[in-house]
């Protein structure tokens, strides 16, 4: 960990082909040629070679506009930075990284093709990792750690534990309060946690008992849930009382989280798996597709309102789905097992709708919505990002939830990972689709940042919109050098290891773009109370922001830590410190203390 990586970087130097209006005249014709039966092979030759004039000419004037000699270095050339001067003798692969500016509105190209890259620029190449494959056992005192034994998903130890009455109304209790508003597919007006099938209870008990004060008794409670409820889905259809595939994947959804986030290190991977299995299961089942639509025509009030908690239910399961699918591709870079295009459903309902709770409330709410026009109009998914990523994006003109933002967002910021990994691929830019992605995420800001920032939602979208705007200019290092991360545990001590294996040229334009989604952050850290509950990614993407900030005030820009009251570089380490600790009865705030012990040993 101690050990720095300087990033390589190359030019490309791929020669490009010169311009000459006299070319024509060597190339041989028939008659020139003293071998008999080549005429044709000449004609063909002399095509080839008109062809290759044809596209010198092309390159040499270009129907898009060549991207401007400053823009090469948008945040000022080498020599001119913010930070130490290089030397005109320094090799590439001492070069600090130049986030490219293809964002700023002086330098905007407007694009009429698909097809409309700029030539091969200067983009960041994937340093070594060979040193960045981490071990996170923890040491022995006394002497080498005994061998683990080798545990399949299906043959894993479960502790001999019977869950007390009084502990699963506890451990239900804890769940619905701290972290049921945050699932989507829980209608909580209607829900009965007593009575659900056992996995989906049991994955909930997993989640519910993180929120013990008693922190042994919470990982050993939580761990019994995880482990019989993996053991009831190992089978491909699983067997239990009131089970239908629906239920199955929002269990197997629960008990993933609770194992990527929550238990972490070695249980990633089955966790991860038990996120591929509820894909699966998705497709075999039919689920991505929405339910069919039933006649509305009933004098039962009652009916139309349960129809509605069934309809809602399947279609918010899937987007959650969609939602984990996304923030394992954005936090580790695993790659995505849907595609958008699957999500064949309606957006998620206005919240009012949903938190109704009562059936007149949801009628009035209902009826209200559709006179004032107050609600979405049951648009599709892959409409509402048609819209938003048109030319001309435009906010809504109704009323749009924090989930069905957080939703779009999700689009914009894959989408974005997608670009910059085929952009560092090719050394090339595509504009066109940068320049969208920008628009679509500045068409979003007045949703986003105009939300009562009251429900996890609100905050969860709001921080992923954030992250994706910094990511837009600073391409995430793990994924532009092709790090797919295990676990959070090895994600964190990428993000630290990578965040001092190069320097990042700043200037205050850039300091400028950036400093309100830092500030943001840093405010947000900031203002917390001990132990909130937020959401694990929420925190990981605050450490990533808190990293940002980090580096611009090492450049030479400390206005936005100063802005909470960091006096400097010196001081941060401690007010990161303090802003943390409070997080440390989590599991991620205990894997961001260890990374900062990591950063301070650099």
């Amino acid at each position: 960990m101690t050990k720095k990586h300087p990033e390589l970087r190359e030019r490309s130097d791929s020669p490009r082909i010169s311009t000459n209006n006299n070319s024509t005249d060597s190339i041989p014709s028939d008659k020139d040629n003293g071998t008999k039966g080549n005429g044709n092979r000449n004609v063909v030759l002399a095509d080839r070679d008109r062809s290759r004039i044809s596209r010198s000419q092309s390159l040499a004037h270009p129907r898009y506009p060549s991207w401007p000699r400053e823009a090469s270095y948008p945040f000022g050339e080498p020599g001119t930075t913010t930070g130490p001067s290089l030397s005109e003798t320094q090799s590439s692969s001492d070069r600090p990284y130049v986030p490219l500016s293809h964002l700023q509105q002086d330098h905007h190209l407007q694009a009429t093709d698909d097809n409309a890259y700029d030539s091969l620029v200067e983009l960041p190449t994937p340093v070594s990792t060979q040193s960045l494959r981490f071990d996170f056992s923890e040491p022995s005192v006394t002497g080498p750690s005994p061998p683990v034994p080798v545990w399949t998903m299906h043959s894993q130890h479960i502790p001999q534990i019977t869950l007390t009455s009084a502990q699963i109304s506890l451990g239900l209790h804890l769940f619905l309060a701290h972290l049921a508003p945050s699932i989507p597919f829980i209608h909580i007006p209607t829900f009965d946690a007593s009575s659900a099938p056992e996995p989906l209870q049991l994955s909930m008990l997993s989640l519910g008992f993180q929120f013990l004060e008693d922190v042994n008794q919470a990982q050993t409670l939580s761990s019994h849930c995880y482990e019989r409820g993996k053991q009831i889905l190992r089978e491909d259809e699983p067997e239990y009382s009131g089970a239908t595939p629906l239920i199955t994947v929002q269990s197997l959804l629960l008990l993933h989280f609770y194992a990527v986030f929550y238990a972490c290190g070695g249980q990633t991977k089955w966790g991860l798996q038990l996120c591929g299995k509820s894909v699966a299961i998705a497709r075999r089942e039919g689920l991505m597709d929405p339910l069919p639509s039933r006649s509305a025509v009933t004098s039962d009030l009652n009916a139309l309102w349960t129809q509605f908690i069934k309809s809602e239910t399947h279609k918010r399961t899937l987007f959650f789905v969609y939602q984990f699918d996304a923030a394992y591709y954005l936090i580790l870079s695993e790659p995505r097992r849907l595609s958008h295009l699957e999500m064949k459903h309606d957006m998620p309902c206005a919240e009012g709708l949903w938190t109704a709770p009562d059936v007149s409330t949801w009628a009035h709410r209902s009826i209200i919505g559709t006179i004032d026009q107050s609600g979405p109009r049951g648009q599709r998914y892959i409409h509402v990002v048609r819209s938003w990523m048109s030319p001309s994006a435009q906010v809504p003109s109704v009323p749009v939830s924090p989930y069905s933002a957080l939703l779009v967002v999700l689009f914009c910021s894959t989408s974005m990972r997608e670009v910059s990994g085929w952009s560092t691929m090719t050394g090339k830019i595509c504009f066109e689709r940068f320049e969208a992605l920008n628009a679509s995420l500045q068409a979003i800001e007045p949703v986003v940042c105009g939300q009562a920032p009251s429900g996890n939602f609100a905050i969860e979208t709001e921080v992923t919109w954030r992250m994706t705007m910094i990511e837009l200019l600073l391409w995430n290092p793990s994924h532009t050098n092709g790090l797919v991360e295990q676990s959070l545990d090895a994600a964190m001590a990428a993000a630290i290891t990578l965040s001092t294996a190069q320097s990042i040229i700043f200037t205050p334009q850039v300091s400028d773009l950036l400093s309100p989604h830092l500030l943001y952050f840093l405010t947000f850290l900031e203002r917390t109370a001990v132990n909130p509950t937020e959401l694990p990614w929420v925190t990981i993407y605050a450490f990533k922001a808190v990293l940002v900030a980090w580096q611009l005030a090492r450049a030479g820009s400390p206005e936005v830590i100063q802005t909470v009251g960091i006096g400097g570089v010196d001081q941060m380490g401690d007010w990161v410190r303090r802003v943390f600790k409070k997080r440390e009865a989590w599991r991620v705030g205990k894997l961001v203390m260890k990374s900062l012990e990591e950063l301070e040993s650099i």
